[in-house]
């Protein structure tokens, strides 16, 4: 794999609110780099492995299914039929941006993060088209872990607060 520049240009459509710029910007490389990263297995020149794809969540879903995890159905797209589709397909789904992204408006600041999604009413094409999302069958949390490693010390944390509320999809305002 020849990896000579990783280009992060967005061209952004006029009628975009300068606001919601930095967001999509921030999905679309998170698409890109996601892609990029299938290649960290092969040889190559200027390696994908020094892009940091540890953070890249389509790696994450890879290596997860790989190593034997439980995987939700997943789509990622900017496609409306087809992400309409797959919710009909899954019954409940859920959105999830390729990175957490924050912004500030008169009423509050916001940060996008996983929400649930039965279907796309409400959402008009240009806007699911403007930035790729993962979309995934929807389950419901037992409760979260995180594992943090240094060196050869491992430390884990099991979570139980993620029931109910914005914790139980990741969501929040």
């Amino acid at each position: 794999v020849w990896n000579r520049r990783f280009l992060l240009a967005y061209v952004y459509p006029d009628n975009m609110h300068p606001a919601d710029r930095r967001h999509v910007g921030d999905q679309a490389r998170g698409y890109l780099q996601g892609l990029a990263s299938f290649f960290v297995d092969h040889f190559s020149v200027n390696p994908v492995t020094t892009h940091g794809p540890s953070v890249s969540k389509v790696r994450q879903l890879s290596v997860a299914a790989a190593s034997g995890l439980k995987v939700p159905e997943t789509l990622v797209s900017n496609d409306y039929d087809e992400i309409a589709a797959f919710l009909a397909k899954v019954g409940e789904g859920c959105v999830k941006p390729f990175r957490m992204q924050s912004w500030g408006t008169k009423s509050g600041q916001y940060v996008a993060t996983t929400a649930r999604l039965r279907d796309l009413s409400g959402l008009d094409r240009e806007s699911v088209a403007l930035a790729p999302m993962i979309y995934q069958a929807f389950m419901p949390k037992a409760f979260e872990v995180r594992v943090t490693i240094f060196g050869n010390y491992v430390c884990c944390t099991r979570i139980n607060n993620q029931h109910e509320g914005p914790g139980a999809t990741d969501s929040m305002r």
